[in-house]
């Protein structure tokens, strides 16, 4: 997928395509986290799907919880996907900042400089 070390590195504006790509698939993470995490309030806790995109998206946004669930199996459930919802911010930011760390490190390991 990148270059490797004896490759110079990519122009500035494939290197910006390249990014931008990343960007897309952390959005595309999020909102499928989203959508589980609306789904599971549907099915668990029996919100609108107004309510439960505003849950999920406090909770993925890491605000935290707006109300606390009535039921056992919805407390589960928000207990857990607020578990997951921190593990997903810790990916999106990796594959946001993985070209960036990239480019740093081919630039100053790059063999073929004179």
């Amino acid at each position: 997928m990148y270059e490797s070390r004896n490759e110079p590195p990519i122009s500035q504006a494939r290197f910006f395509n390249r990014i931008a790509k990343h960007i897309v698939v952390s959005l595309l993470v999020v909102l499928c986290s989203l959508g589980i995490g609306v789904l599971g309030l549907i099915y668990f806790e029996d919100y609108s799907p107004y309510k439960s995109i505003l849950h999920s998206a406090t909770v993925l946004s890491g605000l935290g919880i707006i109300e606390v669930p009535k039921t056992t199996t919805g407390k589960l459930f928000l207990s857990l996907y607020t578990l997951y919802a921190g593990l997903i911010f810790l990916i999106t930011a990796s594959i946001v900042i993985a070209p960036a760390i990239h480019r740093l490190m081919h630039i100053f390991h790059w063999e073929g400089k004179n």
